[in-house]
């Protein structure tokens, strides 16, 4: 069966969105500097 990973996220009303269909793995752009890194204020 595939899996599905959804990465680079960032505005929370997508994560939400995505957390419902139950991916297998996420993942965070956590480096300074690109566009959709995140931080702690984020």
């Amino acid at each position: 069966m595939a899996k599905l990973k959804i990465c680079g996220l960032k505005r929370l009303e997508d994560i939400e969105y995505v957390n419902e269909l139950k991916p297998d793995y996420i993942g965070f752009i956590l480096t300074p500097g690109f566009r959709r890194s995140i931080n702690r204020k984020t």
